[in-house]
């Protein structure tokens, strides 16, 4: 439902450029979807996962388990990371820990044998590895997660091929920085895998432009209703300048799915090559701009 009250269909033969932009262009920037038409595909049982490595060997861990991801990049899909082991400021690495949550679109003997590597480098505690064969539906109830908890703020950068040693050291000593708050930070460095399938297609073919990259790198911080404005402030103080110290690491490119208000040339940064044509597309459909917000896609400019 556009602006002007008028309805339409986007597909690949009708409004082609609406249907070009409304993927991957963000939500609420064109219009009101009331309906989506999907192309089914057949799906088999699945193998998930969820294992938590007991503090040590952090850099190691998180380098094999990157290594698994991109040798496996239709078949897998992890998301990564490391967390400490209780709230509280400045976790020493002893309270760090390797976390992989995850799906194999396999069986679960197969799955095992591509964690050999990994299981050499440290055997995960046996009370948190759960790997479970199961159908794909209940597999992705599995999947669902409910984190963060409480109140929230992030960053995201996409990562071309892997977070290397010196990257992730850097992501350590910033989790060692950690001002400290009443919540266990669980979420203070994960890449999401987005390789795989996402590479079959150019950069502009749909208005997802992040084709080239593997990996969404995040950083987070929460805070819970019994910490005091110097606390978030401190919070926020860190979040800055831990994303400004992983730069160098990462492209210069944001999810728009992670808004992040304080983030400068935002439009660049999450739609690339592709803002052009998404202002253009926006001036069409939506030319008195009524669908306009923070972060909402610019106009054409005269």
């Amino acid at each position: 439902m556009l602006a002007n009250g008028k309805k339409v269909t986007a597909s690949a033969t009708q409004f082609d450029d609406l249907f070009w932009a409304v993927r991957g262009g963000g939500g609420g920037n064109f219009g009101v979807h009331t309906s989506f038409t999907f192309k089914l595909i057949d799906v088999s049982d699945v193998t998930t996962f969820n294992i938590v490595w007991p503090p040590g060997k952090q850099v190691e861990l998180m380098t094999s388990l990157q290594k698994m991801q991109l040798d496996n990049p239709k078949t897998i899909s992890t998301r990564t990371k490391v967390r400490p082991t209780q709230a509280g400021a400045k976790p020493e690495r002893s309270q760090l820990v390797v976390e992989t949550l995850g799906l194999y679109w396999g069986k679960e003997k197969q799955l095992r044998e591509i964690l050999a590597d990994t299981f050499k480098i440290q055997q995960p505690d046996p009370a948190s590895t759960d790997i479970y064969e199961m159908a794909y539906w209940r597999a992705r109830d599995y999947l669902l997660t409910d984190d963060p908890v409480g109140m929230y703020d992030l960053k995201s950068s996409y990562v071309e091929k892997s977070l290397g040693g010196d990257a992730l050291e850097a992501m350590l000593y910033w989790m060692t920085q950690w001002p400290g708050g009443s919540l266990r930070q669980d979420n203070m460095g994960i890449l999401f895998a987005i390789g795989g399938a996402v590479k079959d297609k150019q950069s502009d073919e749909t208005a997802y432009v992040h084709r080239n990259s593997n990996y969404i790198f995040e950083m987070e911080m929460a805070w819970g209703p019994i910490d005091g404005r110097h606390v978030v402030e401190a919070q926020s103080d860190w979040l800055n300048k831990y994303y400004n110290a992983m730069q160098k690491y990462v492209q210069p490119e944001s999810y728009v799915n992670f808004p992040n208000r304080e983030l400068t040339d935002w439009a660049q940064k999450y739609y690339g090559s592709n803002l052009t044509r998404l202002s253009e597309v926006k001036s069409t459909y939506d030319p008195d701009n009524a669908f306009k917000f923070l972060q909402s896609i610019p106009l054409k400019k005269p």
